[in-house]
């Protein structure tokens, strides 16, 4: 082939891959679409530990029912609609007049048979006096949708007591979910 030639097939060859990458970025760009943000909040979550316990690490555990395929159908929406799910809030309260003071740290986080258990957050130390407390989330969050289009998922809680106690440990968590989804 003559240099002629050799130019030309050059020619041709970018231009075909600029013809390629124009096509796969309208492609991503048309596939993305719009979206908008949903909040999901699901409150009184019952998390107990039964005594006695003992100074540590301690697990409280509780069933959380997002009913997030309910929550969707008043929208007129599907699981498939959710793009992602972060936790943006998580807080936890005592239901009787005590408050944390026998906690020195929490650490909070989500499990279910099918996904591996991930922490969501942790608050360390527990401020004195409170009887609610917000739980600084992860900012690291992988799958948290697989948990919430699920009809049930555990939430475990972590509870390092100060010091022994013969009596169970009961609390109560709101979670807030903010949806990503497609319009």
């Amino acid at each position: 082939m003559d240099d002629k030639g050799k130019v030309l097939t050059l020619l041709l060859a970018a231009v075909l891959s600029l013809v390629c990458i124009v096509v796969g970025l309208l492609l991503l760009f048309f596939s993305c679409g719009s979206t908008q943000t949903e909040v999901l909040t699901v409150t009184g979550i019952e998390l107990s530990a039964e005594g006695p316990l003992f100074s540590g690490s301690n697990t409280a555990q509780g069933i959380c029912r997002a009913e997030m395929d309910a929550w969707l159908k008043t929208m007129g929406k599907t699981s498939a609609d959710v793009r992602e799910v972060r936790l943006t809030r998580a807080q936890m309260y005592v239901p009787d007049t005590t408050n944390f003071d026998g906690l020195a740290s929490v650490t909070l986080m989500f499990a279910s048979d099918n996904i591996d258990m991930q922490t969501m957050g942790a608050l360390n130390p527990i401020p004195a006096g409170q009887h609610r407390i917000d739980i600084p989330v992860a900012h690291s969050q992988q799958q948290i949708k697989w948990f919430v289009v699920q009809p049930a998922f555990s939430v475990v809680l972590d509870a390092d007591l100060k010091a022994d106690s013969d009596a169970s440990l009961g609390l109560k968590a709101d979670l807030e979910f903010s949806l990503l989804m497609h319009q």
